[in-house]
């Protein structure tokens, strides 16, 4: 009988506390999504989703990067916790009024009524609470995160609550905004309470540190460099199609995405199942290595594309019946957005990889060519086809840069190369048969 040690059970249960959060979290937020966004109809919904967008432009500045560096300093014996503690927290609070400073002056900006800035202006809010979340990374670092998970799950139960209350009052859009102050308020109170319960250092004994925060931000800013480029990347669609289009065809691409990326959460799942076991052989047989690479390259390309092709044949089929015929018309958007998964799911083995072979700057080089293919090609084919357009745009900016890197980075370009004979799995299962990952076969 196999006996595994306390250490790796402790570390089990930790992991699956986050894995079973994550995956419930997922589902209850997307139900609770698409009754809100039947409630709410194409135009209140894009306008929502055009103020949390536009705030989330500038959301890694809350962050500031620390999330992994506090996590391992909480870890070192060496830092003193008081210090860091108020010190993180001080940071990420003036990150949040940076945030909050930033979005309102580009609203202004951009000529919004004043309805639309009152939006902008509470979603922007509400980060100044997630400050407290520095005590979920203290949790994390002490290998506790049933009590992250706690606050985390009384967030979304407020949430969910407020959201499905607001329906059945029929209450008007903006009491929506103020949920998402609300359910950040629950978080920083839950976080609070269990840490006054089993934490270590009063929250009253919290000190600022100027060294400190010194030290912390110089190491994070790579990291909050390529968070602001990542948010952008990620945001960047829906700002423009408002500002381009109107608010219900952001609403209308905004349903169509929700579906698209609901599947996301899967290449996660299979990578920190299995992505350890690739490492395990990686400085054993290179050979082998290599072949378990190609594997998941193949696993997680053929996911994708058992996702993409009853999605992209019956799309305008599921976004009715979904969220109502007021969105039909999201369902080419769908048809073509779920595509991107297909460079995506395989994404997630670069990704790893980057970080396995030190090369974070690699991964900001494409991340920035991304962005800039997204927001050109936005601005080139909105116009003309609208959100049909932008999807299109979406695809490209995640193939485009990075078949550009992989002309001069080998790392990136043996990923290229993996993920485009996984496209070719069925052809190459036919060649190979049972030696498909043989060492003679390519």
């Amino acid at each position: 009988m196999i006996r595994f040690s306390q250490g790796f059970k402790r570390y089990f249960a930790n992991t699956s506390w986050l894995m079973s959060e994550r995956i419930f979290s997922l589902l209850v937020g997307l139900c609770v999504g698409i009754y809100v966004a039947r409630y709410l109809g194409p135009q209140r919904f894009g306008l929502l989703n055009y103020a949390i967008s536009f705030v989330g432009l500038f959301a890694a500045i809350a962050e500031m990067g620390l999330t992994e560096i506090t996590v391992r300093e909480f870890i070192d014996a060496n830092t003193p916790k008081s210090c860091l503690f108020g010190t993180v927290f001080l940071l990420r609070t003036i990150g949040a009024f940076v945030v909050i400073f930033l979005a309102m002056t580009g609203i202004w900006l951009l000529g919004d009524d004043y309805y639309t800035r009152g939006l902008v202006a509470l979603v922007a809010i509400s980060f100044i609470f997630q400050a407290f979340r520095v005590i979920e990374l203290y949790f994390q670092s002490q290998v506790l995160a049933k009590y992250a998970v706690v606050a985390q799950l009384a967030q979304m139960f407020v949430s969910a609550g407020a959201k499905v209350f607001l329906i059945q009052i029929k209450a008007e859009l903006v009491w929506f905004a103020f949920v998402i102050v609300l359910e950040n308020v629950v978080m920083a109170l839950t976080l609070s309470l269990l840490f006054r319960r089993f934490g270590t250092v009063p929250l009253s004994e919290w000190r600022f540190n100027s060294f400190l925060a010194k030290k912390l931000l110089k190491e994070s800013f790579p990291l909050a460099l390529s968070g602001l480029v990542v948010a952008v990347y990620m945001k960047i669609d829906q700002v423009m199609i408002k500002n381009m289009m109107t608010a219900e065809a952001v609403g209308l691409y905004a349903v169509a995405v929700r579906l698209s990326e609901a599947w996301y959460f899967i290449p996660s799942v299979v990578m920190k199942s299995l992505f350890p076991a690739v490492v395990a052989v990686r400085q054993k047989e290179n050979r082998r290595y290599h072949l378990r690479l190609q594997q998941l390259h193949d696993f997680l390309s053929m996911l994708a594309l058992l996702v993409a092709v009853p999605v992209s044949i019956w799309a305008g089929d599921i976004v009715s019946v979904v969220f109502g015929e007021r969105f039909a018309s999201a369902g080419t958007v769908l048809a073509i957005h779920i595509w991107a998964g297909m460079v995506v799911f395989p994404g997630n083995v670069r990704a790893h990889l980057v970080v396995l072979e030190k090369r974070q700057m690699v991964a900001l080089i494409f991340r920035s060519l991304g962005v800039a293919v997204n927001v050109g090609l936005n601005l080139l084919l909105i116009p003309r086809f609208g959100i049909i357009g932008a999807a299109w745009a979406t695809i490209a900016s995640y193939v485009i840069p990075v078949c550009t890197v992989a002309l001069f980075d080998d790392v990136i370009r043996m990923t290229v190369i993996m993920t485009v004979k996984s496209y070719l799995l069925p052809l190459r299962a036919l060649l190979y048969g049972k030696a498909l990952y043989a060492d003679t076969a390519v």
